[in-house]
């Protein structure tokens, strides 16, 4: 596991990255591990300050879709992105 601050449209966050995460029924509130997986995933989540609230955004990726950590980390931080702003642009 890992954390780096990082800039958003939102602002600075702190990004956490995690390998071998798994999808629980609790996500993202818990971690769960799975190392059973030949090429493992990689789990990122970001908690910014959005005007009164802390929040979380949160993505895993299969490590299957790419050859290398480095490009999956850059694919999940993409694909991140990528919900964060439709999240943003259609808020619920």
């Amino acid at each position: 596991m890992s954390f780096k601050a990082v800039d958003t449209p939102l602002g600075q966050a702190l990004q956490r990255t995690v390998r071998n995460r798994a999808f629980s029924w609790h996500f993202p509130y818990r971690v769960m591990m799975d190392t059973a997986q030949a090429k493992g995933s990689l789990g990122v989540s970001r908690y910014v300050v959005a005007g009164d609230f802390l929040c979380e955004f949160s993505i895993i990726v299969d490590g299957a879709a790419a050859p290398s950590f480095e490009a999956l980390q850059a694919l999940a931080e993409r694909e991140l992105d990528a919900l964060i702003g439709g999240m943003l642009k259609a808020p619920q």
